[in-house]
């Protein structure tokens, strides 16, 4: 590493910083030991959600809070014109498996991506990334739990008898809704079979499907800003094709995450160090951690601790006198090679 006239490195005189490339500790226990504590608002999400109907049943929820059908309808009139896209669109055997693609991948998403951040240098991002995807899916259940609504195809498909004044469920179409016509393509009923192990059948606001690639947007996706933005249109359009979501549901699995991500961003985080660097945008996604920069200083100027600009280091340049700035450099890179320094 070779520094021009007017760079300067920072060494740090105590402890390194906590970087998000470099946590605290050691070591696989703890590594595994913060993912399993980042991880606690999702295994609270998959206690909540393996017991959704015994938690409605024992809360008095399943006899006091019926199933919101006409609210989403409601509301996605007013937001697209009195239209309902869902049924707007063409069907087609290619736009089906399309649409079904990304609905595929949203089962492998939770597991695939945090080995894609640790197989690519980004361990740190692993314990924002579980702590953020597990508030999103505890507080979309919790809104579930509270809230029911009806997803597009029950709309469509229900047929409700007429006893006295009151309305009771005669029929309605499976759960699968537009990827029966995948089932009926591939000769087996595979995302028959993926729903009906779902417990949550009223669940469509806020769209997790939605919610989970606007996660990995913010946490910096795999392939860049672009390709994750690209995800995310697709994924609403697929809930809206195949008539698992309405738009208002994708508004709202985006709107949580991006609440959450702010909030942790700029009001409240357990990923925060005094003397860590701030969170800045990068090329890899949305206030992605970026790669230490060197300090462009106008002028050569000598730094002491009392007066460094970043408190616990000195600085050391050309401008400092009786330093030999190349043996300074020297140090500071294997320093760095140990973890103990780092260029800002």
């Amino acid at each position: 590493m070779m520094l021009k006239a007017g760079e300067y490195v920072a060494v740090p005189l105590g402890d390194p910083p906590l970087s998000p490339s470099r946590p605290r500790g050691s070591g696989w226990p703890a590594f595994l030991l913060r993912c399993f504590v980042c991880a606690i608002p999702f295994i609270l999400y998959l206690v909540v959600f393996k017991n959704y109907k015994e938690i409605r049943d024992w809360t008095g929820l399943s006899n006091g809070v019926e199933v919101h059908v006409d609210v989403l309808p409601w509301a996605e009139r007013h937001l697209c014109f009195g239209l309902l896209p869902h049924r707007v669109w063409p069907h087609h055997i290619v736009l089906d498996f399309l649409a079904a693609i990304p609905y595929l991948v949203h089962f492998v998403l939770p597991v695939a991506f945090p080995l894609y951040l640790y197989y690519s240098g980004r361990k740190g991002d692993i314990y924002r990334y579980f702590f953020l995807a597990g508030l999103v899916n505890f507080l979309a259940v919790l809104v579930q739990l509270t809230f029911p609504t009806a997803p597009p195809w029950f709309l469509d498909t229900a047929v409700f008898n007429n006893n006295n004044g009151t309305l009771t469920l005669a029929a309605v179409g499976p759960n699968e809704a537009g990827f029966a016509r995948v089932d009926a393509v591939l000769g087996f009923r595979l995302f028959h079979n993926l729903y009906a192990q779902s417990p949550v059948k009223y669940g469509a606001f806020p769209s997790l499907h939605v919610a989970w690639p606007v996660v990995l947007l913010v946490s910096g996706p795999w392939g860049g800003a672009k390709a994750g933005l690209l995800h995310v249109f697709w994924i609403v359009w697929a809930a809206n094709y195949s008539q698992h979501h309405f738009l208002v549901d994708a508004l709202g699995g985006i709107l949580l995450v991006l609440a959450l991500h702010l909030f942790l961003d700029h009001v409240c985080s357990p990923f925060t160090h005094s003397r860590a660097p701030p969170p800045t945008r990068s090329k890899g996604g949305f206030f992605a951690a970026s790669a230490p920069k060197r300090l462009t200083l106008p002028s050569p100027m000598s730094r002491s601790p009392k007066n460094s600009p970043i408190p616990g280091y000195r600085f050391t340049g050309p401008g400092q006198p009786n330093t030999d700035l190349e043996a300074n450099l020297r140090k500071a890179e294997e320093a760095m090679r140990r973890g103990t320094a780092f260029v800002v």
